[in-house]
C-alpha cells in the first residue's frame, strides 16, 4: 500500500468515527473521554491492520519489477502505476460526492443537522476532485475543457 492509500485508510477511519464524537454530550465529560478513546483505539487498530499488508504488497511489487529489470525483460504495463487522468479524478469526485450525500442523509436522519455536518468533509473533497479534473487535466482531444 502506498503512502497515499495508507493516508486514505487513516482518513476513512477517522471520518467514520467523527459522527460518534458528535453524538457525545459536552456536559458529560466522561462520555466524551470514552468516545474519544474509542475513536483513537479504532483508528490505531485500522492503521495496525492496514499498514503491514500495504507495505508487503508494495514490497512484492518492487521485487517483481526488480526481477524484470535484472533479467532484461520488458515490464508489463499492468505492473506500472497508472498515470493520473481526468477520468480518474472525475470518478473520484463522483464517488466522494455521492458518499458524502449518502452519509449526510443517514446522519441527518439519525442525529440532525449538527451531526450531518460531518458529511461536508466528503462533499468538499468531491468538489475539489472535480475542480482538479477540470483545471489540471486535459481531455482526450488535447485541449482543456
Amino acid at each position: 500500500m502506498t503512502r497515499s492509500k495508507t493516508a486514505h485508510v487513516l482518513l476513512a477511519g477517522s471520518l467514520l468515527l467523527a459522527p460518534a464524537l458528535a453524538f457525545a454530550q459536552p456536559e458529560w465529560v466522561a462520555d466524551v473521554r470514552e468516545t474519544a478513546a474509542f475513536a483513537a483505539v479504532f483508528v490505531i487498530v485500522v492503521a495496525v491492520i492496514a499498514l503491514p499488508f500495504g507495505i508487503l504488497r508494495e514490497k512484492f511489487r518492487r521485487d517483481l519489477l526488480a526481477r524484470f529489470v535484472d533479467k532484461g525483460q520488458e515490464i508489463p504495463a499492468a505492473l506500472l502505476p497508472r498515470p493520473p487522468s481526468r477520468e480518474r479524478e472525475l470518478r473520484r469526485g463522483v464517488w466522494l460526492t455521492s458518499l458524502g450525500l449518502g452519509v449526510g442523509l443517514v446522519l441527518f436522519m439519525a442525529g440532525g443537522p449538527r451531526v450531518a455536518a460531518w458529511c461536508l468533509i466528503l462533499l468538499f473533497l468531491g468538489a475539489a476532485s472535480f475542480l482538479n479534473a477540470v483545471l489540471f487535466y486535459r481531455d482526450e482531444s488535447g485541449g482543456r475543457r
